[in-house]
């Protein structure tokens, strides 16, 4: 379904399982996030990132690089990097998309001066650009 640009259908999917009691792990939530970012649904995606931090389910590095890119999409360059502050001091791995995403929300909104910082810091991480 998020490959396929059907996000309507994934969120279906996950409202479903939802309601099926059924354990929801991380991949479901990353799948569910994923398909509501390709699908320009950034409110969708940002609830479902907030339920899957309120029921304890652990976001993990595409969960949060799903957040950052429908922060940076929505020109949310504060909250993106709110989110990434978040990845870093809870010691999940950053990568080239992650750091992507953010210094992409402070390109979209002018904020350069935040946007070379994030550059600054990927280079010194050793992120591969």
């Amino acid at each position: 379904c998020e490959k396929g640009g059907k996000w309507e259908q994934a969120l279906h999917v996950f409202v479903a399982l939802g309601q099926s009691r059924a354990r929801l792990d991380t991949t479901v939530y990353n799948a569910a996030l994923s398909a509501c970012e390709k699908g320009a649904r950034w409110e969708e995606a940002l609830q479902i990132f907030s339920i899957m931090v309120q029921v304890n389910v652990e976001p993990e590095t595409i969960s949060f690089n799903a957040a950052l890119s429908v922060y940076d999409k929505a020109g949310e360059w504060e909250k993106a990097l709110r989110c990434f502050g978040v990845m870093v001091q809870n010691a999940i791995n950053s990568n080239r998309i992650s750091f992507s995403a953010a210094i992409g929300s402070c390109e979209t909104c002018g904020e350069w001066e935040k946007a070379m910082q994030l550059s600054s810091a990927m280079l010194k991480s050793k992120v591969e650009a």
